[in-house]
């Protein structure tokens, strides 16, 4: 695999690491915070039963959740911090996670009030998105100059 794409895809997985790691941590403390986890298992019910298959419960699904979760996360950041005008490109690509997060459940035909809420849990969402892409972008410059994992 070329170097460039392995950091790439380990920049993309530490900006989702650092948004599951906000929801799971706010979401203790705030009753406002966005509970992300439940969007996604929203959508991983919809989806299943869209295929004919029954969702797992409980523990599996939140789990089975977190893994896709982490996993969409990082490609799309990885995306994200390819090419020229990372931080553009970061900035830009964040917030469009963000505010999807805001207009595309209702859309989907999921559940709106784990990211809509109030205001703040709509700001807190967002932010998380954000943080997560300035934080693939802050590790794929720092892979790239330290040349880790280049030939």
């Amino acid at each position: 695999m070329n170097p460039k794409t392995v950091n790439a895809l380990i920049a993309g997985l530490a900006g989702a690491i650092v948004v599951n790691i906000l929801n799971e941590t706010m979401r203790r403390f705030d009753d406002d915070a966005p509970r992300l986890e439940k969007l996604g298992m929203d959508a991983a019910n919809k989806l299943l039963d869209k295929a004919g298959q029954s969702a797992p419960t409980g523990d599996k699904l939140y789990w089975g959740t977190l893994a896709a979760d982490l996993l969409t996360n990082s490609l799309y950041y990885a995306t994200a911090v390819s090419g020229t005008q990372k931080a553009a490109r970061t900035t830009g690509m964040g917030l469009l996670a963000g505010l999807g997060s805001l207009f595309l459940p209702k859309k989907l035909g999921l559940i709106t009030a784990p990211t809509t809420r109030t205001t703040k849990t709509k700001v807190m969402s967002t932010t998380y998105y954000l943080l997560g892409s300035w934080v693939a972008g802050m590790v794929a410059e720092t892979l790239s100059n330290k040349k880790l994992f280049q030939r």
